[in-house]
């Protein structure tokens, strides 16, 4: 018998599984993609999945829930798709060859989150927006360069974000000033990555919308650490770190005040 609870969640798959949702579909990057060194792992649990994808089986359970095989192929293919968008080199399996720096149609739709008819209705020489595309043995691919700047003026597409293994939160070091400061780094993040308030709101979750985002950016920093948090992820930052942040100049703008007002009631005898 075993004397500890059986988990998953340590098994290499499943882990793997996590890389291909998080980088793939959310793009947020918490491994770094020129490595190669993981690439055995993705290859293998790609092969996996799609041996899976084909039969009645599901894969392991997600948030209490059983999520069928193929929607973590259909994570999978993202993340490859994403991979040379990000300009690494194409790891060459089933079902996703191509040219190393190109993509293919269904790539490009994948990471816009459109269907293929729409992408290759966007190749007509008579669409607007025109999306460039290359023939290669008798194939239509997308030029990573052409792709990029496609997908940045589509809702649907999520930009590549920095996670918590890459030391972006560098930037963080130092403490902000003023709370409008730290709205200010806020907004200026949210524009980098090419998000409206509304889209950065439903990444983030945590009750978030378009108004807290509005409120957060223009100084009025509340004390929800969870909402925080999950802005800071959203942002591919470490989520946690900024909130604390966030809190930390809250605290202090607030003693400050209490402190001028000390002063003055001194001053004024009040």
């Amino acid at each position: 018998e075993q004397s500890e609870q059986f988990s998953i969640e340590h098994y290499q798959l499943t882990q793997t599984a996590g890389q291909f949702y998080d980088y793939g579909l959310m793009g947020v990057r918490t491994m770094n993609p020129e490595d190669v060194a993981g690439e055995t792992d993705w290859v293998f649990s790609y092969g996996f999945l799609q041996d899976m994808a084909s039969s009645i089986l599901l894969s392991e359970s997600h948030g209490g829930e059983l999520v069928s095989a193929s929607k973590n192929l259909y994570a999978a293919r993202a993340f490859f798709a994403r991979l040379i968008l990000d300009g690494c080199d194409r790891v060459c399996l089933a079902g996703i060859d191509g040219p190393s720096s190109m993509l293919t149609l269904a790539e490009v739709a994948t990471l816009a989150d459109l269907d293929e008819r729409t992408v290759r209705n966007a190749t007509s020489k008579s669409a607007s927006n025109r999306l460039e595309t290359r023939v290669v043995e008798s194939n239509i691919y997308v030029p990573r360069e052409a792709a990029l700047a496609w997908l940045q003026n589509k809702r649907g597409f999520i930009p590549t974000r920095i996670g918590t293994n890459v030391r972006l939160q560098a930037v963080l070091n130092n403490a902000f000033t003023s709370t409008n400061e730290a709205g200010e780094f806020i907004r200026t993040n949210r524009e980098r990555l090419n998000l409206d308030q509304t889209a950065l709101a439903s990444i983030a979750g945590e009750g978030m919308t378009k108004k807290t985002v509005a409120e957060l950016e223009s100084g009025h920093i509340h004390s929800n650490e969870a909402q925080l948090t999950a802005i800071g992820n959203a942002l591919g930052m470490n989520g946690m770190f900024l909130a604390l942040r966030l809190l930390e100049v809250v605290k202090k703008q607030e003693l400050q005040e209490l402190h001028l007002r000390i002063i003055t009631a001194d001053y004024t005898g009040v």
